[in-house]
């Protein structure tokens, strides 16, 4: 039993994750995190945490002291989506992309992960320490959700590592303006260009 506050039993509220093929995966290794199933990881020091539209969990899974390794050689970051049952307490991983980069995309603290619905892209932004072409910083990751293309990449470098503490796509022209004259409203909607904001640590 695995216990909380006032011997609170926990293990009610844990999810069962699930394969691809929508089984519930009976491996105590990887359900307790020692070890990853081909179709299903557990998140590991996880930031920016989002709801995307259709309901699944998004999030920055950092990846520090992955199955339970500290110090471990390697390391990977990686965003990832899943999606979760709460009536039947189960937990599928839907979409995930940059554990194939390896060491190149890990950020052991911060960064940001941002879905942007209106193209079907996402932003995938480590932000610390992470090993660029002059010295460490941060990445800014444009990929295309549907095939994992990248379809921007920039990095920004610091002598201390700090590249940001996260990064998020904003539009230039945010809202509608309203100016009022000659008695009658007037609205004015302005193009929408986007650039990516950076929020300095």
């Amino acid at each position: 039993m695995l216990k909380g506050n006032a011997d609170q039993d926990l293990s009610q509220l844990l999810f069962t994750p699930l394969n691809a093929s929508n089984r519930a995966i009976a491996d105590t290794a990887v359900v307790n995190g020692p070890t990853n199933h081909p179709n299903f990881e557990w998140n590991w020091y996880q930031h920016s945490i989002q709801l995307m539209t259709n309901g699944d969990l998004l999030l920055f899974d950092n990846g520090t002291n992955r199955n339970f390794i500290h110090g471990a050689p390697t390391h990977y970051s990686r965003a990832v989506e899943y999606r979760l049952d709460r009536n039947a307490r189960t937990v599928q991983q839907i979409w995930t992309y940059s554990k194939e980069r390896g060491g190149d995309m890990y950020s052991a603290i911060v960064s940001r992960v941002q879905y942007l619905p209106a193209i079907n892209h996402l932003l995938v932004c480590p932000g610390y320490q992470v090993p660029n072409t002059i010295c460490q910083g941060g990445k800014i990751i444009e990929v295309d959700y549907a095939i994992k293309n990248v379809l921007f990449e920039m990095q920004m470098s610091a002598a201390n590592g700090w590249g940001f503490h996260r990064a998020q796509r904003e539009s230039i022209y945010p809202y509608f303006f309203t100016q009022k004259g000659g008695g009658r409203g007037r609205a004015c909607a302005a193009p929408t260009p986007s650039l990516l904001h950076q929020f300095a640590a």
